[in-house]
């Protein structure tokens, strides 16, 4: 599978999985007396589509090791080919001449009072709604492998828990988890644009400000051979 096909077997799976959802939907309306469809036919489509999308995520797999960046994947504790291709599949990262773009492509940016970006009715997204869901994901697979990336997760959640006394939990673990992709996405952006032989400059928080430290990429990432 040609790794140029990437971006098309994500559309897919995406539209895929979008009328699997739908189907399940539907199923749902069946059980609860709200449509006449017939249950048997919705849930033979629902299964099909299941195995699309599960066919599809396995093209997926199979394509991303050919990508430049997957030597740099197999050392992310977290990250398996699955993840990594859907990641990659949403990112042109010519298009992102700094990390700050590529945070807000993503939907990870904050405003200048600190919020994140919200859809605004009648709008335009102002990030890539998919590729938001993917960090969303990624961010879960971090906690549950115990990535080194969740050191940053921990102390943002714990100081947010601190600073910010009327925040509910959920609030606290959006936001750290926010923290921690951020961190991951610069360190994704940097090595790449590195392997591309493109420019690479701090975003504005760590070169004018310091605000995040020093944080080498280095420090995250397993040995290689590792896994």
């Amino acid at each position: 599978m040609s790794i140029e096909n990437l971006p098309m077997l994500e559309h897919l799976r995406i539209s895929f999985q979008r009328h699997r959802i739908q189907m399940s939907n539907r199923l749902s309306a069946v059980d609860r007396g709200v449509s006449e469809l017939e249950t048997e036919i919705i849930q033979r489509y629902c299964e099909r589509f299941q195995t699309l999308e599960d066919e599809v995520a396995g093209d997926i797999k199979a394509a991303v090791v050919d990508h430049e960046m997957w030597p740099f994947f197999l050392r992310v504790k977290g990250i398996g080919p699955g993840l990594a291709g859907c990641l990659l599949a949403h990112i042109d990262i010519e298009k992102a001449p700094t990390v700050s773009a590529l945070w807000k492509y993503a939907g990870l940016a904050v405003n200048a009072e600190g919020k994140a970006d919200k859809p605004t009715k009648g709008e335009k997204l102002p990030y890539n709604a998919e590729l938001k869901r993917i960090c969303f994901l990624i961010s879960t697979s971090f906690l549950r492998a115990n990535s080194p990336y969740r050191c940053e997760y921990d102390e943002a959640k714990e100081r947010y828990q601190r600073a910010h006394v009327d925040w509910t939990l959920g609030h606290c673990d959006f936001a750290a988890r926010r923290k921690m992709m951020k961190l991951f996405l610069s360190h994704l952006w940097e090595a790449w644009r590195i392997q591309r032989g493109l420019p690479v400059r701090q975003h504005y928080a760590a070169q004018v400000l310091n605000h995040d430290g020093d944080k080498p990429m280095e420090r995250y990432l397993q040995p290689v051979g590792r896994r």
